[in-house]
């Protein structure tokens, strides 16, 4: 994210002093071209908790991730177009197509050079992710093989031994080998205790839990149905605040409810 705001301040930057030279100096123009950027930078983060462009799981495929950042960058234009006929600012009426253009050519680029990057860097076993599995069925082998075709995906699966589940080994099994998920096949033969035991002890130790479905269960309330390849599985619904727009904004709220209280509130109540 921070690259992407980077790019739009060069950019924008480099078309008002090419193309304004003898305003360069003008503090009034600054300020104002100042508070335009601003809104372009809250724009941007706030409409990517809906695009998910920042949102990418180890699978998407290279198509819906173009598709995503089309979806987002068509907004964004159309946010600076509302911008620029709500503002003063000539640049924003009068260069609009041109910074459009520039803007794609380079977030383009930049982001599909990143994506490549790190596709590359996980099939030679960097930025991996250690994952295990619970529960044999035809489904976790399919799901294991594809793990062990596509390095790109960047999972490393560490192989539980044990066809008896106990509780302190499972943790100590997780610590020992840096587990981030568990992919527990819905079809397997463990009660509903040891069940409910494993999630409350993933949430404890912070292991993401993915099920592995069945065609012929159909309990899939409070999880996203996603995809590896043609495998399906179920993971744990995100929360409202795991959005970063959402986050952003919550934060910002926090922090001028606090101001408003220590100025307004505290002040009064307890005076210097």
């Amino acid at each position: 994210m921070l690259l992407d705001l980077m790019v739009i301040a060069s950019i924008f930057i480099f078309f008002f002093i090419s193309r304004n030279e003898s305003l360069q100096y003008d503090k009034e123009t600054w300020y104002q071209n100042t508070f335009s950027l601003i809104l372009l930078f809250l724009f941007w983060v706030l409409l990517s908790g809906r695009t998910k462009i920042y949102n990418i799981p180890r699978n998407l495929t290279y198509t819906l991730f173009l598709e995503r950042l089309l979806i987002h960058f068509l907004f964004f234009i159309l946010g600076v177009r509302l911008i620029g006929k709500v503002s003063n600012n000539v640049f924003f009426n009068s260069d609009i197509y041109w910074l459009s253009l520039y803007l794609f050519i380079f977030i383009f680029l930049a982001k599909s050079l990143i994506y490549f990057a790190i596709k590359y860097l996980r099939s030679l076993g960097a930025n991996y992710r250690n994952v295990m599995f619970l529960g044999d069925h035809q489904s976790t082998e399919i799901l294991k093989n594809i793990f062990i075709d596509r390095k790109d995906y960047g999972y490393r699966i560490f192989e539980y031994e044990s066809s008896d589940i106990n509780i302190n080994e499972l943790v100590a099994f997780w610590k020992k080998n840096g587990i981030h998920t568990l992919f527990l096949s819905m079809e397997n033969s463990y009660g509903d205790g040891i069940e409910n035991e494993i999630f409350k002890l993933a949430e404890d130790n912070k292991i993401h839990i993915s099920l592995i479905p069945s065609i012929t269960q159909s309990d899939f309330f409070l999880y996203d149905l996603g995809y590896i390849q043609t495998q399906p599985v179920l993971n744990q619904a995100r929360y409202s605040l795991d959005y970063y727009s959402n986050f952003l904004m919550k934060r910002t709220f926090d922090i001028f409810f606090s101001i408003i209280i220590l100025v307004l509130i505290c002040s009064w109540v307890f005076p210097i």
